[in-house]
């Protein structure tokens, strides 16, 4: 890995690794729907002295709708589990985004990438099991899980974007676009939504991470990494998110309990074997 894309990659894992717990404490007071918009709107402009110009296409587009989808997805899902259990979970991801990477680029795997894959998909069901203690908790994890969809759709569309525009094509101003058309996208549903948005402080510095370390260069490093690698090679490397967010979870006095941490250890040696 170039020291360019370990750049990218340390932003992506940094900013990663501590939305969980602001976007958890942010639920708090606004329904994921809603989180999700000002979100949204908020990166939007964070991208604007970055690029002014939108970048449009169907391919665009269809990125917009996924990643707005598995945002909503992925907020109403961590609002009824644990950040770390909603991270460890959520990584399931580069099983599903690797096969999609394969239909849609043709971006084979080794021996070993498929022996590291399926090892890390026990892990990810370990931890899963592990986490369903109550009903609300299983729904948290079904809708984790939905969203490891949603995410791997989009993070291949990333790569077939930067791929297939070639050098030609502005990350910033594609995810500037995507920002703003998922916002569109989002914006009618508000009208169904029946939580209440309860703006104060707490509120304000969950989306100051959300949009900014959390959102905006979020996505974009994650696109900026899709552009210099392989799908698989990018999703496995982004292991280190579970774990770091795991560490957090235990700092602040919430460890997650031997199975869990037996699932997340699992989950880590899957990625080692398909890496190596």
């Amino acid at each position: 890995m170039d020291r360019t894309s370990a750049g990218w990659m340390a932003v992506y894992v940094a900013g990663s690794s501590l939305l969980y717990f602001f976007v958890k404490e942010g639920l708090l007071y606004a329904s994921p729907l809603a989180f999700t918009v000002l979100r949204f709107a908020l990166s939007a402009l964070v991208m604007l002295p970055l690029s002014r110009r939108l970048t449009l296409g169907m391919d665009v587009a269809l990125l917009a709708a996924l990643a707005a989808s598995s945002s909503v997805v992925w907020a109403w899902g961590l609002s009824l589990v644990e950040p770390a259990t909603s991270a460890s979970i959520s990584y399931f991801m580069p099983f599903i985004a690797m096969i999609m990477g394969y239909l849609a680029l043709g971006e084979g795997l080794s021996r070993r990438g498929a022996t590291g894959v399926a090892i890390g998909a026990v892990g990810v069901l370990l931890y899963a099991v592990a986490s369903l203690r109550t009903r609300s908790s299983a729904l948290g994890v079904a809708l984790t899980l939905l969203n490891t969809v949603l995410w791997a759709g989009y993070t291949v569309l990333y790569r077939v974007i930067a791929v297939r525009r070639g050098g030609s094509v502005d990350m910033s101003s594609v995810n500037l676009t995507m920002f703003v058309l998922g916002t569109a996208i989002m914006l009618p549903f508000l009208a169904l939504d029946p939580a209440p948005l309860r703006l104060n402080v707490k509120l304000a510095e969950s989306l100051a991470w959300a949009s900014t370390l959390g959102g905006a260069l979020q996505f974009l490093s994650w696109s900026k990494v899709l552009e210099r690698m392989r799908v698989s090679t990018a999703t496995l490397l982004s292991y280190s998110v579970p774990a770091v967010a795991a560490g957090i979870q235990a700092a602040v006095g919430e460890p997650i309990n031997v199975v869990q941490a037996a699932g997340l250890g699992v989950m880590v040696l899957g990625a080692f074997v398909a890496l190596s």
